[in-house]
């Protein structure tokens, strides 16, 4: 079993207060889900709320324009959420959910 470093911690902090799933942190860490859950355990983190959404789902055209205007015209998270109407919070997590990874120079 691989020991956690404290840099690994501070991500799973970070991404687990972002709001991100037990999959996408394993997925990003490249550790087990199982792991993180336990690893979240061990810190102390507190049991999250079910995430809420207003019920609005993601259409496939909305996808690929999210894709689009990330890597294509690099806007941030910010101007993609006024562009689309949505929240940032909805566009940053739906990145996440999508695999579509940030640049460097995204500061939204």
């Amino acid at each position: 079993m691989k020991s956690w470093t404290i840099e690994e911690d501070l991500e799973l902090i970070e991404l687990y207060q972002k709001e991100y799933t037990f999959k996408e942190i394993s997925e990003i860490m490249g550790r087990t889900k199982g792991a993180v859950q336990s690893r979240r355990m061990a810190l102390g983190l507190p049991i999250r709320e079910p995430r809420v959404t207003n019920g609005t789902l993601w259409s496939d055209e909305e996808v690929v324009m999210l894709s689009r205007l990330w890597h294509d015209e690099n806007m941030n998270i910010r101007e993609i959420s006024e562009k689309m109407g949505r929240t940032y919070h909805s566009v940053e997590g739906k990145l996440a959910r999508e695999s579509i990874r940030y640049h460097p120079v995204h500061n939204g």
